[in-house]
């Protein structure tokens, strides 16, 4: 008899552990980040998606090292990488493009195409969101196997200032564009990176960046707006924030954004530094994934839910036996 207690004992201690455990581990987990523009290294953190603000830290912060515009990450000057982008049967190089403009002015780009698979593939080109802001040269290209193709493109400042976000299509891949368009580049300039890793943000995590403030003369001393603000590549707004910060020499901040009401999709983070005499845009792309560490989480967690009810029942059919035994014996 006493044998069967311990048994009874130690079968509902196992099963209150292991409920206890399973709860526990669907309370915790931890977002994997990045110190560097696209991810190098990586540090762990746990946010509070309900509770943290839209920044994590609101307030600017000196730091050691300063950057410059056209610092690595996807803002900065001139045409940006992104690599070559493989797809079943087509790469593209640079996969996107964040030029700083003045108003009125145009700029020349390429686009390197080639044909990966194993036979010729006709591919249509066309923008999103950019109509009156860049000049195709052709529509329609016919790659054979192997052949590399150059597109050429021709990017047009409009004549009002801002930031403007659209896509060139090419065939089933996307290339993404941002047009930081300036009235003229005196005094001030802006650069905003993303520090996640791969420019690719969880759902339901924090967006990381990095802010750098760049006055271009000696013994600068300006009170600054940051407007910032979250748009899809069809240029729908999500999410706005601004701040107003005393500036006199070159500074970079970082600043964290709350992404958890954002779908799955293609995203840039769009910058206003107005100042004065004037605004300097900047703007970088991210993508939001599905956060897998999260899926992960939910399968232990009901995996242990499910060790807990057969356990339960298993329990259940040792009593009523022992009390089978207890009846035909006493």
């Amino acid at each position: 008899m006493k044998s069967r207690h311990h048994f009874l004992i130690l079968s509902i201690f196992v099963i209150c552990m292991a409920f206890l455990l399973g709860y526990t581990y669907r309370l915790t987990g931890a977002d994997v980040v990045s110190v560097n523009s696209g991810g190098s290294s990586n540090i762990t953190v746990s946010p509070d998606i309900y509770t943290e603000g839209f920044f994590s830290n609101p307030m600017m912060s000196a730091t050691e090292t300063s950057g410059t515009n056209g610092t690595e990450g996807t803002g900065g000057t001139g045409g940006g990488g992104g690599g070559i982008i493989p797809t079943s049967n087509i790469s593209i190089n640079p996969g996107q493009f964040n030029l700083n403009m003045l108003i009125n002015t145009n700029i020349p780009e390429s686009v390197s195409i080639t044909n990966i698979g194993g036979s010729s593939t006709i591919i249509t080109i066309s923008q999103t969101n950019l109509t009156n802001m860049v000049l195709i040269g052709n529509t329609t290209l016919n790659l054979a196997a192997g052949e590399t193709q150059v597109l050429n493109l021709i990017f047009i400042a409009p004549n009002t200032t801002g930031v403007y976000n659209g896509t060139i299509n090419i065939g089933d891949r996307t290339i993404f564009v941002s047009l930081n368009v300036v009235k003229q580049f005196i005094l001030f300039d802006s650069n905003i990176i993303v520090l996640n890793k791969n420019y690719r943000v969880p759902q339901g995590n924090s967006l990381l960046t990095q802010v750098t403030m760049i006055p271009m003369g000696d013994n600068v001393r300006l009170d600054v707006t940051l407007n910032y603000s979250i748009k899809n590549i069809n240029g729908t707004g999500y999410t706005t924030r601004s701040e107003t910060l005393l500036v006199t020499s070159q500074q970079a901040l970082s600043r964290n954004f709350q992404t958890g009401n954002l779908p799955i999709g293609n995203y840039t983070i769009n910058l206003e530094l107005i100042y004065p005499y004037g605004v300097a845009p900047s703007s970088a792309h991210f993508e939001v994934v599905t956060n897998q560490t999260g899926l992960f989480s939910e399968i232990i967690y009901w995996l242990l839910i499910a060790i807990v009810l057969v356990s339960i029942l298993i329990l259940i059919v040792i009593i009523i036996r022992t009390i089978r035994r207890l009846r035909k014996k006493y």
